[in-house]
């Protein structure tokens, strides 16, 4: 039997090549992948245990909490915030006591819209202790309104009502409903 002896300097140095080769060979690149790790995709801002508290003459207005937030700037016009994880609002009246909530599971806020658009499983507690449900809901800060066209459920004191569409001020105490199914209570002076 023929035996051949390699050098082993001589033997390492092909086998490295092979692998190099080998490795090499075996990468590629999908465009559409590298496109999503571009730095265009990534926040400008991010922040975890947020809370923003906001204030008028030294009294809370609000207090948002959320365990984490995006924020994106597009253009120097353009920017929003995101809230992956959800948020949380608190609203205090004069008295330093909290009188409304919000609650989702994601939001987002469009800055220069002041529009912002909450999902899955939206909660809204008004003054009164009105709770309105809801899988999604636009709020905008500057017409002072919340509108879905998605399914709603009101839950007062004295009745549940349900309905298609909401249209609503700010802050949940007036509020028109499409298709509204439910037990309620009309008034003798609302009657024709």
């Amino acid at each position: 039997m023929l035996a051949l002896k390699i050098p082993k300097a001589l033997f390492a140095r092909g086998l490295f090549y092979c692998l190099l080769i080998a490795f090499v060979c075996s990468c590629s690149n999908d465009i559409n992948e590298v496109n999503e790790l571009t730095l265009d995709n990534l926040p400008s801002e991010s922040a975890e245990d947020i809370e923003l508290i906001s204030t008028d003459s030294a009294k809370i207005e609000f207090v948002l909490t959320a365990p984490f937030l995006d924020r994106y700037i597009i253009n120097e016009d353009s920017s929003y915030v995101e809230f992956l994880e959800g948020l949380n609002i608190d609203f205090y009246d004069r008295t330093g006591t909290v009188n409304s909530q919000i609650k989702a599971q994601y939001a987002i806020k469009y800055e220069p819209d002041e529009r912002i658009f909450l999902k899955d499983s939206v909660v809204i507690v008004n003054e009164n202790g009105d709770e309105l449900n809801t899988e999604e809901l636009w709020w905008d800060e500057t017409k002072d309104s919340i509108y879905t066209n998605k399914f709603v459920k009101i839950t007062t004191k004295d009745e549940v009502l349900y309905g298609d569409t909401l249209i609503s001020n700010g802050n949940f105490t007036k509020y028109k409903i499409k298709k509204v199914k439910g037990i309620f209570n009309i008034k003798d002076e609302e009657l024709p």
